[in-house]
């Protein structure tokens, strides 16, 4: 896993996610016309539609397909000419496109389809499964692995969209500060960044219903936050300081927090750790991840050897492919040595004693 890959999908993603918590479910339905195809023309994602109960006439097609189109999940795409009638425009799926139905979608991605043909350079792929496998693997042995490794992406997308360090959309911010709030954009645009963070250090039920005052003169500026289920939270601005103070005893007991404030863009942040906050988040995420793709591993080759009989010319076939495949190998013999050999060990040792 490369460090840098990982951290660039991550940003990528994760940033894109957020822009896009509230897709309906007729544009998933269209999303998921791409699973089929390498790509698709507003017309031809209306014709297949035609044929399911999410049918759309094409006036409402072409106009999501815009939306998706602007908010960066389809892509126009160059094709054949002589395969494009009346010069219709095409699309195909985004890595951010790719990454929301794994997120969402999880049941309309088929191992028997062409999805992982079409989009196998997808920086999914490259980040969570092709340092254990070869591309070329996966493409020979097909559906007989494929809806393993379709949910293990599933859970390393839930896996970033949940990490807390990843709640602040500038998270990813080379400067060392986690931004919470802009000063001067609350109230408005920022009392959900602001309230989100509110919900988390206090430990708030339910942010549903607020009320944000400021009161913005003086030495010491104020933003004052009521939610009916807590109590009454103070933020105050020590421009002398170039400090702000977030005080309340909601969650049941009295915090006093600390923020940087910056006069310039008048951003509220918080400090982030010493170590590199970046490499922790990463290393958090790829090694639950690759827990969770060895344990796939260690399963798909105890199957292999529990079924060898009864589909002797199947498993024959990938014991081939698979046995070609140097990095698959390299994490066989791993977990042969890291986890068969101490659990043979432990058995010895409880059917000594026995």
């Amino acid at each position: 896993m490369n460090p840098k890959t990982a951290y660039e999908y991550i940003s990528t993603v994760y940033r894109s996610s957020r822009q896009h918590r509230r897709l309906d479910e007729r544009s998933f339905d269209i999303l998921e016309q791409f699973i089929w195809e390498k790509y698709l023309s507003a017309y031809q994602i209306c014709s297949r539609l035609k044929s399911t109960p999410r049918k759309l006439a094409y006036k409402n097609v072409n106009l999501r397909t815009n939306q998706l189109l602007s908010s960066d999940l389809i892509q126009k795409v160059e094709t054949d000419s002589k395969n494009s009638k009346h010069n219709a425009i095409h699309y195909r799926l985004t890595e951010c496109g790719i990454y929301q139905l794994f997120l969402n979608r999880l049941r309309s991605i088929a191992p028997n389809s062409p999805f992982l043909r079409n989009y196998s350079d997808s920086a999914l792929f490259k980040v969570f499964v092709y340092p254990y496998f070869k591309k070329e693997t996966l493409l020979a042995i097909g559906p007989s692995i494929l809806w393993w490794l379709y949910n293990h992406l599933s859970t390393c997308c839930q896996s970033i969209e949940s990490e807390e360090l990843l709640k602040n959309s500038d998270f990813f911010n080379s400067t060392g500060f986690s931004l919470i709030f802009l000063w001067n954009e609350v109230p408005g645009k920022d009392n959900g960044r602001l309230l989100d963070h509110l919900q988390k250090v206090f430990k708030l039920e339910s942010i549903d219903r607020y009320d944000i005052k400021k009161e913005d003169a003086g030495e010491y500026p104020t933003i004052t936050v009521n939610i009916p289920s807590a109590p009454t939270i103070m933020i105050k601005l020590d421009k002398a300081r170039d400090k702000v103070l977030i005080m309340s005893t909601a969650g049941g007991q009295f915090k006093n927090l600390q923020y940087e404030f910056r006069h310039v863009d008048q951003w509220v942040a918080e400090r982030l750790p010493k170590e590199a906050p970046i490499a922790v988040l990463v290393s958090k995420i790829f090694i639950k991840a690759g827990m969770g793709i060895e344990q796939i591993i260690y399963d798909f080759v105890y199957q292999l050897a529990s079924e060898a009989e009864t589909r002797q010319e199947e498993y024959s076939y990938y014991t081939k492919i698979l046995s070609q495949d140097d990095r698959f190998m390299k994490v066989v013999k791993e977990i042969y040595e890291n986890r068969h050999k101490e659990f043979e060990r432990g058995y010895k040792r409880l059917t000594t004693n026995s």
